[in-house]
């Protein structure tokens, strides 16, 4: 049975590229353009792994990351969060604190394989 993966990213070139790499490695890709988006349908359908943009319109990484945890709508160790951004002192502590998962934009394909292979054999 395929694993189904969640990307969520608003934008669509990288999102694109992610699921390419995981469909390409036997995955179930659908994709969500922003965090609301990706938010609902964490809800209502359940996901092996979630890739998610830390800086993103409407609701960003971190603040989904949160709610994920709160409602335990899947495993925070199944969450990988993504940036190609400079980040900020606070979200460079919440990552390290919380111990999330996170790969910088541009990333290797095998850094990221190399990744969700970790994920998904804990």
């Amino acid at each position: 049975m395929k694993k189904k993966a969640l990307i969520i990213d608003d934008e669509k070139g990288v999102a694109s590229l992610f699921s390419d790499i995981l469909k390409s490695n036997d995955f179930e890709v659908e994709i969500a353009k922003d965090g609301i988006e990706g938010y609902n349908l964490l809800k209502e359908k359940d996901y092996d792994l979630v890739i998610s943009d830390i800086k993103m319109p409407h609701l960003n990484g971190k603040t989904l990351y949160q709610k994920i945890k709160e409602e335990k709508l899947i495993d925070p160790k199944k969450v990988i969060l993504t940036s190609g951004d400079v980040l900020g002192h606070d979200t460079i502590d919440f990552i390290r604190n919380e111990r999330i998962n996170f790969l910088i934009k541009p990333f290797k394909i095998k850094d990221l394989l190399s990744m969700v292979k970790k994920i998904l054999k804990d």
